[in-house]
C-alpha cells in the first residue's frame, strides 16, 4: 500500500469537508515520522487548516510521550516557534479531542478560527471550567449572534488584555498549578516576561517603601 496516498488522500479533504474523527483515526495507524508530512499537508490547506495540524501535533504527543521532543519536530519541519506547535496540541488534547470522544464521525467543529479552541483550552482551568463546556458557550453565543466576536467572548470572560482586567489576571495567575506555570515557562520568551513582571513588582514595592515615610511626616 502507498503509504503517501494512504496519509494525504484522506487530509487533502479536510478543506472541503472536515473529517476529524477520521483524521485522528488514521494518524493512530501510521509511524510517527508519517505524521510530519501529515502536519505540512495540513498547513498548504485553507482556514481549517490548524485544525489538522492540531490532531497532527496531539496524536504524535499522545503516542510518543511528551518528553520525546516530537514537537520540536513538528516545529522544525515547517519553521514554526515550538510555542506555537504546543499551543495546538493543547487545544487538541484539552478540547478537540474529547468532543472527538464524545460525539464520534458525527463530531461538528462550527467556529473556523483556532483562537476559539486555543482560549478554552487555556484560560478553562483558571476559569474553574471545562475546556469544552468553554468551547461550547462561545459556539452557542456566536450562533445567536453572528456578530459574536473572539474580543467580546474574552472581555465577558474577563480574559482581555485591558487595563481593567489586570487584577484579574494576576489573580488567575495566582491560582495556576506549579505544573501549568511550569508549562507556561517552557514556552519560548514567557520566562523572559515573567522576568519583566517580576522587575515591575519590584519597582511597585520599593516606589510603596519610598512613600511611606513621607505620608508619616506629612501627618506630624
Amino acid at each position: 500500500m502507498d503509504i503517501e496516498k494512504e496519509i494525504t488522500g484522506p487530509i487533502s479533504e479536510i478543506d472541503r469537508a472536515l473529517d476529524p474523527f477520521g483524521m485522528d483515526r488514521r494518524l493512530r495507524e501510521v509511524p510517527i515520522d508519517d505524521i510530519l508530512s501529515v502536519f505540512a499537508e495540513a498547513n498548504s490547506l485553507g482556514k481549517r487548516a490548524w485544525m489538522g495540524m492540531a490532531i497532527a501535533c496531539g496524536v504524535a504527543q499522545e503516542r510518543s510521550g511528551r518528553g520525546d521532543g516530537v514537537l520540536t519536530q513538528l516545529a522544525r519541519s515547517l519553521g514554526y516557534d515550538r510555542s506555537r506547535v504546543v499551543r495546538l496540541a493543547r487545544a487538541y488534547r484539552d478540547v478537540i479531542s474529547p468532543r472527538l470522544k464524545a460525539q464520534g464521525p458525527a463530531a461538528e467543529f462550527p467556529l473556523a478560527e483556532k483562537g476559539w479552541y486555543e482560549t478554552a483550552a487555556e484560560s478553562a482551568s483558571r476559569l474553574g471550567l471545562d475546556p469544552l463546556a468553554l468551547l461550547e458557550d462561545a459556539e452557542a453565543k456566536a450562533i445567536d449572534n453572528p456578530n459574536f466576536t473572539q474580543r467580546v467572548w474574552k472581555s465577558q470572560l474577563g480574559i482581555t488584555q485591558s487595563k481593567g482586567s489586570i487584577g484579574v489576571a494576576l489573580k488567575n495567575i495566582s491560582e495556576l498549578e506549579t505544573s501549568q506555570l511550569l508549562e507556561f515557562c517552557a514556552e519560548e520568551g514567557n520566562l523572559a516576561l515573567l522576568g519583566k513582571v517580576e522587575d515591575l513588582i519590584c519597582v511597585v514595592q520599593h516606589s510603596i517603601r519610598e512613600s511611606k515615610p513621607a505620608e508619616s511626616g506629612a501627618g506630624d
